[in-house]
């Protein structure tokens, strides 16, 4: 099972593992035990301001753990770990896209000339190895088209003069980056 969390928020991981009733079970998370229980008997917990669980569990059927304040060091998988059967979950972070960054090419165009605008921006996402995808939008302008994350326009003329163009990146998850800094056109 995957989760998914944004950082500073709080998430719920749960999942069946399928254990007997006589069997104990402890959960690992980078190889440290933070979760421990045995049916019919009460073990104990630590009390921690990182998890929120009973401090004492009987129920080895299901793991549910809440984790405060999701920080990408809370990225990764977190194993329950018994004699015979295992079960996990896998926890990815994810923060909004980065601050983009907006290019022109060529620096100082002309008019009669091809413009391009290139947005950059990075999807932060913990672990690292989990895919993602950044779309761009571009605003200040409706005469040219886009290109994965450029904006290009064919033909400057005399009225793009003074126009501001800026970009902002979503993920794949829909989380939206703050608007680019403008770039103002003055073809030459």
């Amino acid at each position: 099972i995957t989760y998914t969390a944004e950082t500073d928020n709080n998430v719920a991981l749960l999942w069946r593992t399928g254990f007997s009733q006589s069997e104990s079970v402890a959960v690992m998370f980078m190889s440290n035990v933070i979760y421990n229980a045995h049916f019919g008997a009460n073990v104990p917990n630590t009390v921690s301001k990182k998890y929120k669980f009973g401090l004492t569990s009987k129920d080895t059927n299901t793991i549910n753990i809440t984790v405060i304040r999701v920080e990408t060091a809370d990225a990764g998988i977190y194993k329950s770990v018994a004699s015979n059967v295992d079960g996990c979950c896998l926890l990815v972070v994810t923060a909004k896209p980065t601050d983009p960054t907006l290019t022109i090419y060529p620096e100082h165009p002309f008019v009669n000339s091809r413009v391009t605008f290139t947005c950059c921006s990075l999807v932060q996402r913990w672990p690292g190895y989990i895919p993602s995808n950044l779309s761009y939008q571009f605003f200040g302008n409706s005469r040219g088209h886009t290109e994965k994350n450029s904006f290009i326009v064919n033909n400057l003329t005399n009225s793009d003069k003074g126009r501001n163009i800026s970009c902002q990146a979503t993920d794949d998850r829909g989380k939206v980056s703050i608007i680019s800094k403008n770039i103002t056109l003055d073809p030459y």
